[in-house]
This record gives C-alpha cells, structure tokens and sequence, in this order.
C-alpha cells in the first residue's frame, strides 16, 4: 500500500511539474518520499512512520540494518534540507523547488522497490499514512490529502497557492526541533536599529573562555563569571560602551551604524560541503568567528578526508562542535544526521586570551536572533553575533575583533 501510494503520490508531482504548480508537486514529493520510505521501513523493522515529517523517517532508516539504509538516507535528507529552505524563508516551493524534491522522490522510490523485490514485495502492504479521504481524478490519478483539504486539479491560482505542509520542522540541529528549541520558551534577542541587543526571556549570560591545549591550539572552552539573571537586558553592540558587555547608549554618542548586511539564506544553502568517507562538512566561512577549533592535528578540511580512522573522525568531531559560529556543521553521511552536542540556551561572552582580544556573543541552544526589521534569522545551534561592531556581516561576527584587537574588560 505504501509503495502504491508513493507511486500515485509521484504522478501528482510530475503532474503539477508538467504544469507549473510547483507549491502542490512539491508537497506530493514530499509525502511520496515518506511513503516509499514507509515500505522500506516495514519491509526491514515492520514498522512506519507516523507519515507526516522526514525527519522522523531518517532517524528510522538510520536503526535498520539494510545495505540501502546510507543511500536511502542521503536521498530523504535532501528532501528535508529543499522542504526546510522553503519554510525557513517562509515563501512557497518554486519551480527549481519541486523538481530537485521530485527527483530526489524518484530516487527514493526506485531504490525501495529494488529493495522489495529482492525479498516479499507484498510486505509493504497495510493501511496508508493518511486516514484521510484520497479523492480521484477522472484519469485515476490519486490527489493526497494536505492538511485538512485536498489539492485541487484545477490548474487555476488556488492550485498555485498550496504551500509547502506549515510543521514546526526540525532544523537539523543536534536533533532537537523547533518545539524542542528555545524560542518556544520565550527566549530572544532583538536587534536594535543602529543600537544594541535586546534580549529577553531570561537568557543566560557568562564569560565563556578560550583555553588552549599544550602545543598552543585552540581546545577548549571554560565559563567564568556569570552574571545575575534578568528578564530582559541590553548588551551593547557598537563595542564603545563604557559598561560592557551591557548598553550604555554609547552607540547615541559615536553615531553607531549597524546596519545589518548578512544574508537570510539557510546556512545549508550558502555552504561549502566536502565530502569525506563516514561524514560530510558544510563550511559557511563568512561565519567564521576566528576561534581556531578548527586548527589542531593539520586543520579539519585536510582531516575530513581521513574520518575512516576512528582516531581522526574524533577529532574532526570535536572540532566542528567547537566552532561557537556554526559555521562549521558535520553530517553522517549514512543517516544526513548532524553530530554536535546540545547545547543550554544562554549567551557566551567570548574571551581569547590567546589572541589577547574579546570575542563575540556566542548564541547557543537555538535562541531566536529577530532582525531590526522584525524577522527572525534562521534558527541555530551555535552562532555568534557581533558586539565590537566592526564585522561586515552584521549582525554576526566575522572575527574583526581579532584584527582591531577589541577588549571588553571582563577578563
């Protein structure tokens, strides 16, 4: 049933591909990935998803035992990486969209069915994922339920209109879900125009420090001085306060210009991936906060290569987790999973007394980061803003500090 589903479910797709209804191919795709996934999974661990998120249906194909699960898994994590650019940017599948999710669906299929036709292909059979009514088209074509409403075969605007299914997605970060992160617990930070940051909710604030190893590298971190927690709270962002890391209304003083330049796309799509035996590392280098994780045993774009050595792979684990800017993000190539660690929600004062400068604000645990013009910046593990107010991707840092050698007196 679920095999037969996708394959419906996949003529609806290339039906609204053929003509130029991308929001609702896009959709098809996407549950026709889920469902062909679903037969894999009750071939292999006789049982499905709940038939709504792909997320849910990595982390199974990750559990079996199949030979296919690696390229089964790097097909559906493709999918999830296309749905979730078009809900982060809040705008509806294009063209480009539902042919890279069709595709990628395609795949998915072909490989499930050579997979349940080595064995019992009649295991893939039981109740489909929707309980919902599946409406038919005059040419027996099957039109999947979305939501509450079916998609129309007209080929007017309100066919055109159906976005992407509105979920509270996961975002690939250390596994937790919006639901799961802390924007959901009230905790954000605003951007000021030309001013400082507000942050409220209760963050979190400390002195997070740079440590070394013996030979001088970056290697690990060390909080120091916390400071009382507050509601809500002003941190300065023009760097020439005289009370850092809070506002004193310096920015009014010196004629502060913050405006912010950083793009809004997902960090997934401005990213560089290279690709090594067991992981994957996507590289955003304008994100780089200069903390240098990334440095020890040869740097991790020579040691991605090497992650076949258990010895290695360590390493290059424990350097992308260190990156406070999440520019660096290390995936399993098997599953598409991200491998870091969870992180509390609260706010670091960076200090490298290496380097003998101040650092940005590293962001951890999913806090939402709202822009002066009210929308909010994708949502992420690790970031760092920056508060010497010299980065040319403001609001993030881009370790100009390093270079004007700012200092907040905290150390």
């Amino acid at each position: 049933m679920y095999l037969r589903q996708a394959e419906q479910l996949l003529k609806a797709g290339d039906w609204g591909i053929e003509h130029d209804n991308a929001s609702a191919a896009a959709v098809t795709a996407v549950q026709a990935s889920i469902s062909a996934v679903d037969a894999f999974l009750v071939h292999h661990l006789g049982k499905r998803s709940s038939g709504t998120e792909p997320r849910e249906s990595l982390n199974l194909v990750a559990s079996s035992t199949s030979p296919a699960k690696r390229e089964i898994g790097q097909h559906l994590q493709r999918v999830l990486v296309r749905k979730n650019e078009v809900e982060d940017l809040d705008r509806e599948a294009t063209l480009g969209d539902a042919k890279e999710l069709v595709k990628h669906a395609h795949r998915l299929l072909d490989i499930v069915r050579n997979q349940l036709d080595e064995g019992d292909r009649s295991v893939g059979s039981g109740l489909g994922p929707s309980d919902g009514v599946w409406p038919e088209r005059a040419d027996g074509v099957t039109a999947p339920i979305v939501g509450a409403a079916s998609i129309s075969w007209d080929s007017g605007p309100e066919f055109a209109r159906i976005p992407l299914r509105r979920h509270r997605h996961d975002n690939g970060w250390a596994g937790r879900s919006r639901t799961e992160m802390s924007d959901e617990e009230g905790m954000k930070i605003v951007v000021n125009p030309h001013g400082p940051y507000r942050v409220v909710g209760g963050v979190p604030l400390a002195v997070q420090t740079i440590t070394p190893n013996t030979r001088g590298e970056s290697w690990d971190w060390v909080e120091g001085r916390s400071f009382p927690l507050q509601k809500e709270y002003f941190l300065c962002r023009c760097g020439r306060s005289e009370n850092k890391p809070f506002c004193d209304n310096s920015h009014l003083r010196v004629g502060f210009v913050g405006k912010e330049t950083a793009s809004r796309r997902p960090i997934e799509r401005q990213s560089e991936h290279l690709d090594g035996p067991t992981h994957v590392l996507s590289d955003d280098e304008q994100l780089c906060a200069f903390a240098r994780f990334c440095d020890p045993g040869g740097k991790i774009w020579s040691l991605i290569g090497q992650t076949d050595d258990p010895k290695v792979r360590d390493l290059v684990i424990r350097e992308a987790a260190h990156c406070p800017a999440g520019r660096l993000v290390l995936r399993e190539k098997a599953t598409g999973e991200v491998v870091e660690p969870k992180l509390p929600p609260s706010i670091g004062l960076v200090e490298d007394p290496a380097l003998r400068c101040s650092g940005p604000l590293w962001v951890r645990g999913g806090i939402r980061v709202e822009s002066a013009d009210g929308l909010p910046y994708e949502v992420r593990n690790r970031m760092t803003l920056c508060r010497c107010g010299a980065s040319t991707n403001l609001p993030f840092c881009n370790g100009s500090h390093a270079s004007i050698k700012f200092r907040d007196g905290l150390e």
